[in-house]
């Protein structure tokens, strides 16, 4: 039990400099998005990068987009 607990933080640990990094991309593939000439363009982008994302995450992911990178 302790071994999964001390994984679960190390992992925790990890994602704070991660997630500064994500925020970056995530950022760059809105702007990506949003300068797509055509729908048809643009999900495909978003069925690209959110392939492996059940529905109710992609839609999620996309809200947080629209708030962090404006």
């Amino acid at each position: 039990m302790m071994g999964q607990g001390g994984g679960q933080m190390g992992m925790m640990g990890k994602s704070g400099t991660a997630g500064q990094m994500d925020l970056k991309s995530m950022c760059e593939m809105h702007d990506r998005m949003k300068s797509a000439k055509t729908s048809g363009e643009r999900s495909a982008m978003i069925d690209d990068h959110m392939k492996n994302m059940p529905p109710e995450m992609r839609q999620r992911h996309m809200e947080m987009m629209q708030q962090h990178c404006k």
